[in-house]
């Protein structure tokens, strides 16, 4: 699994489902869950790590929320 250039969840997913025989729809799941969380990443990551990411987070939802 800490070979797949995935989040070990998804990888985990991609394994396990040769038990099940569902790769196409794990692999359609996998894109787009992967797809999400970079453009998530995008938005609100910080190059100083998850503290400063959340803090991001923080301040865009309080902007839309105005409250928090």
């Amino acid at each position: 699994m800490s070979e797949f250039p995935l989040d070990p969840k998804m990888s985990k997913m991609l394994i396990v489902n040769l038990k099940f025989n569902c790769s196409s729809e794990i692999v359609s799941d996998t894109r787009e869950a992967q797809k999400a969380a970079d453009e998530a990443e995008a938005k609100f990551g910080h190059i100083d790590g998850d503290h400063l990411t959340l803090q991001n987070f923080i301040r865009i939802v309080t902007n839309i929320r105005g409250e928090w």
